[in-house]
């Protein structure tokens, strides 16, 4: 199993050297905190420490020949989604987990680079895209994050189940207009962006986005107990 705090810790020595950690452990103590809890808030049902569990995973077993910068890539893991309240308006959980990645890296005294890098990485969530001139991690970094496309039917029937507990807020034919054109954009542009993820888990990504559609329509959100027809 992924240690995170370990994660962090390491990314943090990388950045800054281990004199420095030590330095500024308090600090780092209190920022890991404010991510534990973050990612333990009850309106999280996906969205949750365990979802970063999976970014990591992912990471240390693809091991891709590519990645620039794990720096970049770890802490945007950990900060792309500090933020998150299903209520809020379009774009402010993203900017707002940029702003605490800010005041973090500030505190920190991370290098700009990275600083400005790990800002777009979070950006580039909005409309999960890659741009000329992005961090060269971000096609991987957006790949992991939406790893759960490809799960086999069931797992993937679960994270559904889980996103709509997330929107419970909203009634049922709303939520699933609403779902339905989410996943359609997905479904039209590109699922992954790295060889390995387009190789390996478009095929699946794309037929289970079409299985929730296809359900959608029907007025029905999939559950683990659901039977797939595809």
């Amino acid at each position: 199993m992924v240690d995170l705090a370990a994660k962090f810790k390491i990314i943090l020595e990388n950045s800054i050297g281990l004199e420095n950690v030590e330095l500024k452990q308090e600090a780092i103590d209190r920022w890991w905190k404010v991510i534990t809890d973050a990612y333990a808030q009850p309106q999280r049902h996906y969205h949750t420490i365990e979802h970063i569990k999976s970014m990591w995973t992912n990471l240390d077993s693809t091991q891709p020949n590519h990645m620039h910068d794990v720096g970049v890539v770890g802490f945007a893991i950990f900060f792309h989604d500090i933020v998150y309240d299903p209520k809020a308006a379009f774009e402010k959980n993203e900017l707002d987990s940029i702003v605490q990645w800010q005041q973090f890296a500030a505190e920190m005294g991370l290098p700009q680079k990275l600083q400005d890098d790990v800002s777009e990485m979070i950006r580039a969530t909005i409309k999960h895209g890659v741009f000329p001139g992005c961090p060269q991690d971000l096609p991987l970094f957006l790949d992991l994050d939406l790893e759960v496309l490809a799960r086999p039917p069931k797992e993937y029937a679960l994270y559904a189940s889980q996103i709509r507990q997330e929107y419970i807020h909203y009634p049922l034919d709303e939520y699933c207009k609403g779902r339905a054109g989410v996943l359609r954009r997905l479904q039209e542009g590109d699922v992954y962006f790295t060889d390995h993820w387009k190789t390996q888990s478009t095929e699946d990504a794309r037929k289970n986005l079409q299985w929730e559609q296809d359900e959608l329509a029907k007025g029905i959100v999939l559950t683990p107990d659901t039977v797939p027809v595809i």
